[in-house]
């Protein structure tokens, strides 16, 4: 068990902007890549070969070509980059590491994965939020998912380069060549990307066939009008230059700690007014439940906003929390769920319209039990009040929940008849399997 010391960075001297527009999400990160002058640090839990994350990597290539330090994590189960991308990133100066590969079977290393999404540069600026590197998080592939990330200068930065150092050097971390045949072969077993580029991918056999596709999918994003290099643009003009932020993250890679619930769950506690929680994935731990039945006890507005049946992408979960709703309904629990075809994937807390919070962090177990996460929390008036209306805005057309759909009547969601069914099973088998959803 490894623990990095956990202690309020609270940091009164920063730029923070919101970033819930697909392609100001990707062109911010262009322009930090660009504009590094000493060293990038990126962790992904999810990673492939898309064109947004492909340009992403080709830029990363450039940065470390002109001598920045370029260094970056993903998932060692979640990733999809080819091992031969792996060595072509690092015969061309990025570090490239994998949290936790799949080099056993063991149940319980399978399970904890690094969460994580952020980009940090010369530990002055830094991107977090809910976007994967994946097109599906950039609004290039659909269904698509809705999502808001955002973007700090300051001291803050430098509190999630010192997290990141200390996730970096920990033993879970290793570069793809170490890692032994049994995470090789489940790597490349691993389902790829399908994307409209596949079977190129599959056909890439040396560095310069995958510096090629990553050259490739840069020009063409740029060519689409959807990104531009070398703009020079400062994200943090006309930002408030002093809103006071905390970074939070996990401390022990054991989650025994538990350190990112335990912040939120204290923000609950001290809410006076008014909780609104937006979650993709809502299977809320028995102390999540807990605290929220508390607050509604001291007469404070709780509204959850979610996914619905016809919109989530996981549902197994839905079906976990179909079986949570009434006892919630019964407490006073305001439930909103989007429409689909589209997924929601942000995750936002507000409280009193004061504090808000932006990050990883789903309210379900493996969040709480299981996976790195990080967040960072805004204690600001104004920008809670932008990231209400960038929720009530991702929520157009979310309908309020009053009830569970009957079993025997699946006209009474959007969903198919298939899709209905489908959930009343997850429903039975939820209970058991509640732990890793």
């Amino acid at each position: 068990m490894c623990f990095l010391i956990s202690t309020p960075q609270v940091s009164q001297a920063d730029v923070f902007r919101l970033l819930p527009r697909d392609r100001d999400a990707i062109q911010v990160r262009v322009d930090l890549i660009q504009q590094a002058q000493h060293e990038i640090d990126c962790a992904y839990y999810a990673a492939d070969t898309g064109r947004v994350p492909a340009a992403i990597l080709a830029l990363l290539i450039e940065a470390a070509q002109r001598g920045v330090r370029v260094r970056l994590l993903v998932d060692g189960l979640m990733s999809r980059l080819p091992i031969g991308l792996h060595r072509a990133l690092q015969a061309h100066g990025v570090e490239i590491h994998v949290y936790r590969p799949p080099e056993n079977l063991c149940p319980l290393s399978l399970n904890q994965r690094m969460h994580d999404k952020l980009l940090i540069v010369d530990r002055h600026h830094l991107v977090v939020g809910s976007r994967n590197l994946q097109d599906a998080h950039f609004g290039q592939r659909s269904p698509q998912f809705i999502d808001c990330d955002a973007y700090i200068k300051g001291p803050t930065a430098a509190w999630a380069a010192a997290y990141y150092q200390w996730l970096w050097n920990h033993g879970h971390v290793q570069s793809m060549a170490s890692v032994n045949v049994v995470g090789q072969t489940i790597t490349r077993l691993l389902p790829a990307t399908d994307s409209v580029w596949k079977v190129a991918w599959q056909n890439a056999h040396g560095d310069a066939d995958y510096l090629h596709l990553l050259q490739a999918s840069l020009n063409a994003l740029e060519q689409q009008g959807f990104v531009q290099q070398h703009t020079g643009h400062c994200w943090s003009n006309g930002c408030d230059p002093h809103v006071d932020l905390e970074f939070v993250h996990e401390s022990d890679t054991s989650k025994s700690q538990r350190d990112l619930q335990r912040r939120l769950l204290s923000l609950i506690h001290n809410a006076q007014h008014s909780i609104l929680i937006q979650t993709p994935y809502p299977v809320f731990a028995q102390l999540d439940l807990q605290t929220i039945f508390d607050a509604r006890q001291r007469n404070v507005r709780v509204v959850i906003c979610t996914n619905s049946l016809a919109s989530t992408d996981r549902l197994s979960t839905y079906s976990a929390f179909e079986n949570t709703k009434d006892i919630l309904l019964a407490a006073g629990v305001e439930i909103y769920e989007m429409p689909g075809p589209h997924h929601l994937h942000n995750k936002a807390v507000i409280i009193d319209d004061a504090i808000s919070v932006v990050g990883s962090y789903n309210f379900d177990e493996r969040s709480a039990h299981l996976n790195m996460e990080v967040s960072v929390i805004a204690y600001d008036a104004a920008t809670a009040m932008q990231l209400r209306r960038i929720i009530e805005s991702q929520m157009t057309g979310a309908h309020r929940v009053f009830s569970t759909p009957r079993l025997l009547d699946p006209r009474a969601c959007d969903a198919s008849r298939a899709r209905h069914w489908k959930m009343h099973f997850g429903r039975l088998l939820a209970p058991a399997i509640r732990s890793l959803l």
